[in-house]
């Protein structure tokens, strides 16, 4: 349409001698004017000065010239970029990985909200993980750890977790966990005890050295390895691990133990007898985090 008017107005520079002209007041005038038609009387403020005569439909020519002056919300590009807001927060069940960084060296433990399976054959996962903090550093200095899935009756262990650092040694996060209830226990005697690790601390080929204590009472246990890593993944990075062991927690011999097919096959949700699992939005509800 616009090639059609400019065209128009090569062959008729002056308004007034067009065919088609209305009046002195078209939109070639920087001011406010008046477009008299048939249907309605419209102001169009204008801001341009282009050399465009009034088309054969003067109401569509109004309605263009409004177009161009007060663009429709949506349609055109904004000069200043809007920021995007995040999705809402989403229910994700909390974990706590527990690593050890070299022989005889203490265990270190987190809280995890970032962690999933990504792969069915091989069992892989993705574990999220804080820059910065000691746990990380230690699960990317060992390559194994032990992924704890928290009960509703550990939520309150999650400050103690979460919001403190192992680099600060004027807190004991194994100290805090104790005075809660909840004290460390060793692999000795579970199904995450590496029984064939010789007297200098070096694992066998065959057992992956994870994490000397554990948190009790866990729904699930889940033995990683560390296969790769993404590093610039904002503020965290992007561990992906295998799965060499699952186990839980045995409430009457209070121990760690291999799950069985069986149980490997049973969901953990809230009917199951396991299916006490901490979720994020339980504690965004208790003002927990």
């Amino acid at each position: 349409t616009f090639l059609r008017q400019h065209e128009q107005h090569q062959r008729y520079p002056n308004p007034d001698a067009h065919p088609l002209s209305v009046c002195p007041h078209s939109i070639l005038s920087p001011n406010k004017r008046h477009i008299s038609t048939p249907q309605r009387d419209c102001k169009i403020p204008t801001n341009t000065h282009s050399p465009i005569t009034i088309m054969k439909r003067p109401l569509v020519t109004a309605i263009v010239g409004c177009l161009l002056a007060h663009p429709v919300k949506g349609l055109a590009a904004s000069s200043t970029s809007t920021p995007i807001p995040p999705p809402p927060p989403i229910s994700v069940p909390v974990w706590s990985l527990a690593c050890d960084g070299s022989p005889r060296q203490h265990t270190s433990m987190n809280i995890v909200t970032f962690a999933t399976p990504v792969s069915v054959q091989p069992k892989l996962w993705a574990v999220s993980l804080y820059h910065g903090t000691k746990t990380k550093d230690t699960f990317l200095q060992c390559k194994q750890g032990v992924l704890q899935l928290l009960s509703q009756d550990h939520k309150h262990l999650v400050p103690v977790l979460g919001k403190h650092t192992g680099y600060d040694t004027s807190y004991s996060k194994q100290d805090e966990c104790t005075r809660l209830g909840y004290a460390w226990i060793c692999r000795g005697g579970s199904s995450l005890d590496a029984s064939n690790i010789p007297k200098d601390g070096q694992p066998a080929d065959t057992e992956i050295q994870s994490a000397s204590q554990v948190l009790p009472q866990c729904p699930l246990y889940i033995q990683l390895k560390l296969e790769s890593v993404m590093e610039d993944a904002g503020d965290h990075v992007v561990a992906i691990c295998s799965v060499s062991k699952t186990s839980r927690w045995n409430e009457e011999l209070q121990r760690v133990e291999a799950l069985t097919v069986e149980d490997a096959t049973s969901p953990l949700d809230s009917g199951s007898e396991y299916g006490n699992v901490l979720y994020s939005g339980q504690l965004r509800k208790d003002g927990i985090i």
